[in-house]
């Protein structure tokens, strides 16, 4: 359940915040004490597909 919230709010982070579009450079940088949510912004990064992806 908790996956899936925070699945929704890091795909509004991609889509409406950021408007991650294919063919983009995507970074993301996580504290190691916040991992899981940098995990999780990768996922709904690599869904709209960069070309080019660093984590």
């Amino acid at each position: 359940m908790e996956q899936d919230r925070m699945m929704r709010g890091a795909r509004t982070l991609m889509d409406d915040c950021a408007s991650v579009r294919p063919g983009e450079r995507i970074l993301v940088v996580a504290d190691t004490k916040l991992l899981e949510i940098g995990r999780v912004l990768v996922a709904a990064a690599h869904e709209r597909g960069p070309s080019q992806f660093s984590w």
